[in-house]
């Protein structure tokens, strides 16, 4: 039984586009809709929390197809979380200068 099957699944294969659409996705979304920090934390703790699900689910599937969508969901949830936290960071700067 692997410990974290979905980053090893990341690693291994072409699934990081997957992650780099839904942190374009997720950025793009914090940028119009998450204005507040205490909005983003939330999301940020949610997308992270979805991923944990799933990880954690993705050790005991036992079909093929419960294990893709599990990959897909919590690819597209710990990018999401990336997008978050990058968007956050980039607003941080644009208010610095």
């Amino acid at each position: 039984m692997k410990y974290l099957p979905i980053l090893d699944e990341l690693f291994h294969s072409d699934s990081v586009i997957i992650l780099l659409l839904a942190m374009a996705a997720c950025l793009a979304w914090t940028g119009i809709l998450a204005g507040r920090p205490v909005r983003r934390g939330r999301l940020t703790l949610a997308c992270l929390a979805v991923y944990a699900a799933c990880e954690i689910l993705a050790n005991f599937s036992g079909t093929y197809l419960a294990g893709l969508l599990l990959l897909l969901i919590g690819t597209a949830s710990l990018g999401g979380a990336a997008g978050v936290l990058l968007g956050a960071a980039v607003r941080k700067l644009r208010k610095a200068k």
